[in-house]
């Protein structure tokens, strides 16, 4: 929230990691809601659902995947990269023999007030999968409580909306069923640009797949995004 000085240091710190060699490993989505984002022009209802879904305990507050676990702030960035870089790399060993469970292609156009998506997924590895569409917008400028750096004062890959019906139980889409290994699946998204203060030229679109693992939680096995 733009009223949390502490989300401030979290600023720094992600920007700092967006500096490593780890960057090419993972899509970030910040979501501006709860009690300290009042006229925060990076909130929207989208994030306030998103948040209720985390259900974080405190701000900021990081997660990989949704429950890979909270990375907080200490106002030392290469800290946090330590701890950032620890976390990941625990995702991607999994992945590290036989790569993604799926592939994705994606075609985004922004057309009146809506972003059009046109997506398609390729199985690797067969199961039950889930496909959605987030969009997310950058470069909203921001009176962010404590910034010094103009990088804490610039709100990126702000969730802005979430394609089909999204509640805080579920923001990760319907199931698709069970994908064999090589069947693909495409689909297409709307996700309207509901306030007229949000720039469409400045949006993404992220493409999130998920698969239900041997617990039965809906595991994250790729990103991708896409400017509209």
């Amino acid at each position: 929230g733009n009223k949390c000085y502490p989300c401030t240091m979290m600023m720094t710190d992600l920007y700092t990691f967006a500096q490593t060699e780890w960057h090419d490993y993972y899509n970030e989505v910040t979501c501006h809601a709860g009690g300290l984002t009042s006229n925060d022009p990076a909130n929207s209802p989208a994030a306030d659902v998103l948040e209720r879904y985390v259900s974080p305990d405190g701000y900021p507050y990081v997660t990989i995947n949704f429950y890979g676990g909270r990375l907080g702030t200490n106002g030392n960035p290469q800290y946090f990269v330590q701890q950032a870089s620890a976390a990941l790399k625990r995702v991607v060993k999994k992945y590290e023999q036989g790569g993604a469970n799926v592939g994705i292609a994606i075609n985004s156009v922004a057309e009146g007030t809506s972003v059009y998506s046109r997506v398609a997924i390729t199985a690797a590895v067969e199961a039950e999968y889930k496909v959605t569409a987030w969009l997310l917008e950058n470069n909203i400028m921001g009176n962010q409580t404590g910034a010094t750096e103009d990088h804490q004062k610039v709100y990126n890959h702000a969730v802005r909306n979430i394609a089909g019906e999204y509640n805080s139980s579920n923001v990760l889409g319907e199931s698709i069923g069970v994908l064999a290994a090589g069947q693909s699946y495409d689909t297409a998204f709307e996700l309207p640009v509901i306030n007229n203060n949000w720039n469409i030229t400045n949006m993404d679109v992220m493409v999130i797949v998920t698969a239900k693992n041997g617990q039965g939680r809906w595991e994250v096995v790729n990103t991708a995004v896409c400017p509209a």
